[in-house]
């Protein structure tokens, strides 16, 4: 093994005789190793007739293989709490897993068998090309039309088929698809010397001897040389109009070429800086990207490119991007992308003004207060942050070494960032402005719809002309296991995969996989260290419901702080002030030096969450800039600047089939619930007086002292007395139902199934109140996973059952009390009939006794020692520990969850099974397309 010049001693690269290229990366204080399989065959070596075949190829290689049958292999990966993955570029194609550091032969043994010799069948093909579709079908309901911005944006700014092609595909490019094309397709791009394997995590010193004895015997085969993508920037100005109907508001995309990063890097991360810089302009501060998350759980850099909505009186720029899904993923031709929201009325030369108004501003030395050093450390520690994990850090490795040869530049990457002078960019955008462009104008539209093609519109400093089409862009798929300790999104099954697309568009989609078979697996022992050892925990007294819980984790191996925090509404049945609040809470973030780093804030069930992170720097600061953020009357300006954006994120919320999930299933637990009077905020009840804010609960992972945070933080959240100026009959402390939005009246009787019929694919959710608890934590953890949590459970084996519907079972605190959830997919037509039977005994599937074997607790027990392992990252660790606190846990019953899962007794385990799911019935709500049958309400 050879280390890599410029990085840490631990990576290291060597290849094999048959040509494939090996990376280790030895991160010895991690529970999990990455492991990463890139293959140079993105959708620009689509084949001319067939777009999309990349892709296809990519989903059929999660099927049979000369030594596994069927998915045998990855429902043994999932059963041990591991995750398998993969996605599709321009460029490349990677297969992906997350596994538990003992189970690293058995991922190697898998990517090796597929390598060797893919079995493709025509049924696979015709499935996968369903699955494709119903992927399609989802994501053409986001953003102003489908494709916004790619690819449609991609057919304006190239001309070239491998860079115009939609690689994504559709039942219309993929029917007909055969067994004899995907070998073909496989046997060109898929040998040993168009690929590299990389692992990251606590390796084995023999791991090379390993490898070589899985993939050495693998046969070479000859390497095609690379589509050809390579074009001219454009040499005028190419616009085009697209007329939607139905669809709305107006938006417009802008892209330009960037330099290629072969040839000059530094030029474009000198464009990287100044995106960063122009998507700041509208982020509340000089350096802030103020993000608000939708309601299915996409996030909106002062609303995202994906999910445009009207923002204000003027036109503004959304986001600013390098690559149309990340940047440095191509070594083709890449576009810099900038979408501007566009009010209804304002015209598509508004928003041409806008970027060359702050292109200009870049080019004269950048916006006013701007720090570019500053957001140079922010980018800087972002890029270390989003490859924390072994498995991101493998994907990221690989992909480098993929496509230029480089897998340093994973971790030279920030520096080379610091290298690039104010100059750079400044001229970057000076380039921009006098660089020819591609246009792309969304505009609604009669039911005729339609595409305009036209020349560019004068600029200050000169004209462009006409021109025309062309398009490209990356789609990806992400397969990957069921999250730790939560039940799935609608739609995916306990053994199902995410699919993860295109940056703009993301969703959970069940791809109808099923286990065929489970390695027997072992029981965790009794002595497994903890979690984590050193924190700290304030719970606040009955008496107090406005001093707020802290919870602080010291991880030394953090490159940053990871915060979240939770924050209940005084009257929570308003969905409109939690937006409202969301928004403000987000840009008063990016807006404060004091906390730095970045922001999403969401509306999750009866709570505003803030999910951030913040550099070592302001770690001292911090505290009190909370304090600031959460206390500080609301100035006038600050709701009336986002009412526009508001109502539009409330009336998405209300169009959309998750949010409307929650809603009925939050009546069905706490009843009728108020409506809206409009979709703006009261501002004249926000303005001069606090935020209507009830409690705080603040979860803190980093290299930090635990209760010196705790000590400090825990003042500047709490929010007793109640705040003056609290609107009349507000309940201080007190959960309120949110407002419902789901169209139906009132309440069923409890329980019932409440059908509501709207468009889009059918799923449900059934839910029960969680009971008072009687049992251990860990044997409630374990009791999910045995019903319906991993590929074991009984949920996932009644599957192939007559009559059943695919489900996964989770626990959440969304709405102010635990709560058990039965997430299902589309069913056949008797999906009304077979939840109510569900509802009526989920323990009980199959005629099973309610007392679960001792067989089935130890697969539960192994599963969730896994998934356990996976929080190796402060990022993740963060995220659990604000869930499981949620539930009403304590941070200490989370650091000892590894040992309670092998101590706590299959007794104890079979209670917990009988409390959470062995009830009279779960409520549920079912959301039938308007296209099958009639539906009903079933008591």
């Amino acid at each position: 093994m050879r280390p890599l010049a410029g990085t840490s001693a631990g990576l290291s690269r060597t290849t094999l005789a048959n040509g494939l290229t090996l990376l280790t990366d030895l991160r010895p204080d991690r529970a999990t190793v990455g492991v990463c399989v890139h293959y140079r065959a993105g959708f620009r070596a689509d084949p001319s007739h067939r777009p999309g075949l990349a892709h296809l190829v990519e989903h059929l290689m999660f099927q049979d293989g000369r030594s596994r049958a069927g998915n045998a292999y990855f429902a043994a990966l999932h059963a041990g709490g591991g995750t398998a993955g993969a996605t599709t570029h321009q460029d490349y194609t990677d297969y992906f897993h997350g596994v538990p550091a003992g189970s690293l032969p058995q991922a190697l043994a898998a990517e090796a068998d597929r390598m060797r010799a893919p079995r493709f069948a025509a049924y696979g093909i015709a499935r996968e090309v369903g699955v494709i579709q119903q992927e399609v079908d989802l994501f053409n309901g986001k953003g102003p039309c489908p494709g916004f911005p790619w690819p449609l944006l991609a057919d304006v700014l190239f001309d070239l088929p491998a860079n115009t092609r939609d690689g994504y595909g559709n039942a219309r490019t993929l029917d007909g698809t055969t067994v004899t094309e995907c070998a073909d397709f496989f046997a060109r791009h898929y040998a040993p010397a168009n690929a590299v394997l990389t692992l990251s995590g606590p390796l084995e010193p023999a791991v090379a001897d390993l490898v070589a004895a899985h993939f050495g015997g693998i046969p070479a085969r000859a390497v095609p040389p690379p589509p050809a993508a390579d074009e001219p920037p454009p040499t005028v100005d190419h616009v085009v109009t697209r007329f939607i109907p139905g669809r709305g508001p107006a938006a417009s995309a802008i892209g330009y070429r960037l330099p290629p990063v072969p040839g000059d890097l530094r030029g474009y991360l000198a464009h990287l800086l100044m995106a960063r810089m122009l998507s700041s302009l509208d982020g509340g501060g000089p350096l802030g990207r103020a993000r608000v998350a939708g309601p299915a759980g996409t996030t909106e850099r002062a609303g995202s490119a994906g999910r445009m909505e009207s923002a204000g009186p003027a036109p503004g720029i959304d986001d600013a991007r390098c690559g149309f899904f990340a940047p440095l993923d191509t070594t083709g031709p890449d576009a810099l992308v900038i979408a501007v929201r566009r009010p209804h009325g304002a015209p598509p030369q508004e928003a041409l003004a806008v970027v060359d108004r702050a292109l200009a501003s870049v080019a004269d030395g950048g916006p006013h207060g701007l720090d570019l050093g500053g957001l140079i450390e922010r980018v800087a520690l972002e890029h270390r942050r989003e490859h924390d994990s072994p498995t991101a850090r493998a994907r990221g490795l690989g992909r480098f070494e993929t496509l230029f040869g480089q897998a340093e530049l994973l971790d030279g990457l920030p520096d080379l960032l610091r290298a690039v002078p104010a100059a750079d960019v400044a001229s970057a955008a000076a380039g921009l402005l006098a660089s020819h462009r591609a246009v792309l104008h969304v505009e609604p539209a009669k039911p005729s719809g339609g595409v305009r093609r036209g020349a560019g519109p004068a600029r200050p400093h000169g004209s462009r002309a006409d021109a025309g089409p062309p398009a490209s862009g990356p789609g990806a798929v992400d397969r990957t296991g069921p999250g730790v300790g939560t039940g799935a999104a609608p739609g995916c099954g306990a053994a199902a995969a995410d699919t993860v697309v295109p940056a703009s568009r993301a969703v959970r989609v069940d791809a109808g996989r099923g286990p065929s078979r489970v390695a027997a697996p072992t029981r965790p022992a009794r002595d497994a260290p903890a979690l984590f050892s050193a924190f700290s925990e304030v719970v606040p007294a009955p008496d107090r419901p406005g001093e707020a819980r802290v919870a602080t984790v010291r991880d030394a191996s953090a490159p940053l702080l990871e915060l979240r925090l939770c924050l209940t509404l005084r009257d929570a049945h308003d969905a409109v002030t939690a937006f409202t609040v969301a928004r403000l809470l987000a840009r008063r973030w990016a807006a404060n030096p004091g906390l730095g780093g970045d922001c999403t804030a969401s509306v999750e069930g009866v709570r505003v969450h803030l999910t951030g992170w913040l550099p070592a720097g302001t770690r001292r600061r911090w505290p009190n800039a909370l304090a600031q953020l959460l206390h500080e009357p609301v100035r006038p300006a600050e709701p009336r600047d986002g009412a526009d954006r508001v109502a539009a994120a409330v009336r998405r919320a209300l169009q959309d089939p998750a949010w409307a999930l929650d809603r009925a299933a939050l009546r069905l637990l706490h009843g009728p619930t108020a409506t809206p009077a409009g979709l703006r905020p009261d501002i004249e009840a926000l303005v001069d007086r606090p935020l209507p804010l009830a409690s705080a609960t603040l979860v803190a992972v980093g290299d930090l002292d635990p209760e010196q945070v705790a000590a400090d933080a825990r003042p500047a959240l709490d929010l007793s007395p109640p705040a003056a100026g609290t609107r009349a009959g507000a309940e201080t402390g007190v959960v309120r139902s949110a407002q419902s939005g789901d169209g139906a009246g009132s309440a069923p009787p409890d329980p019932a199934l409440l059908v509501i019929r709207r468009p889009g694919p059918s799923f449900a959710l059934l839910c029960a109140r969680e009971p008072a608890p009687r049992t251990d934590p860990a044997a409630r953890f374990l009791a999910v996973a045995l019903v319906g949590g991993h590929p074991g459970a009984r949920l996932t084996e009644d599957q192939g059952r007559a009559g059943a519907i695919r489900a996964v079972a989770g626990r959440d605190g969304r709405f102010g009390v635990p709560r058990v959830t039965i997430t299902t997919a589309a069913g056949p037509e008797n999906t009304e009939d077979a939840l109510t039977r569900l509802a009526r005994g989920p323990a009980r599937r199959g005629g099973r006794p309610a007392v679960p074997t001792a067989a089935e607790i130890t697969a539960a027990r192994v599963f969730c020692a896994g998934q356990l392992a996976r929080l190796d990252s402060s990022n993740a660790l963060a995220d659990q520990l604000l869930a499981w606190i949620l539930l009403g846990h304590s941070t200490s019953g989370l650091a000892d969850l590894p040992r309670a899962f092998a101590t706590v007794s299959d007794t104890e385990v079979a209670k917990a099974v009988r409390d959470l799911f062995d009830v009279p019935a779960f409520s549920g709500v079912l959301f039938r397309n308007t296209h099958e049958n009639t539906p009903r309400s079933t008591p």
